[in-house]
């Protein structure tokens, strides 16, 4: 499955766990998502070289994501992105997921190797 063709809108981020308990070896971020169309979910970013969470709180709604979406370099120079960030996506060929939610108006940054989705 390809992470553009999720059901993203209206579906709800429910938890998020970040694992660094082998830090460096194998840093993971886990994402819990009660999908619109198909209900409860995880997706596991592995590999994660780069999170960056600008998250809005104090707001009594559920997460409802609006867009998510993955970033190219050039795309990323536009934000100014960390040059050490950009130069690893380029040498160590990750990729840059973006989730927004439309209660809060959060941004999530995640840069990792690779994902996969899950089902509770």
């Amino acid at each position: 499955m390809n992470f553009d063709d999720l059901y993203w809108n209206d579906s709800v981020i429910r938890k998020i766990v970040i694992d660094r308990s082998t830090a460096g070896k194998k840093d993971s971020v886990v994402v819990e998502v009660d999908w619109y169309d198909v209900g409860l979910g995880i997706i596991i970013f592995e590999d994660v070289y780069c999170l960056k969470l600008s998250m809005n709180f104090d707001v009594v709604a559920h997460e409802s994501i609006s867009d998510a979406y993955i970033l190219s370099a050039d795309q990323l120079k536009e934000l100014n992105f960390n040059f050490q960030i950009l130069n690893l996506i380029i040498d160590q060929a990750l990729t840059c997921y973006v989730i927004k939610t439309a209660s809060t108006g959060s941004e999530i940054f995640i840069i990792s190797k690779t994902w996969k989705l899950k089902s509770i």
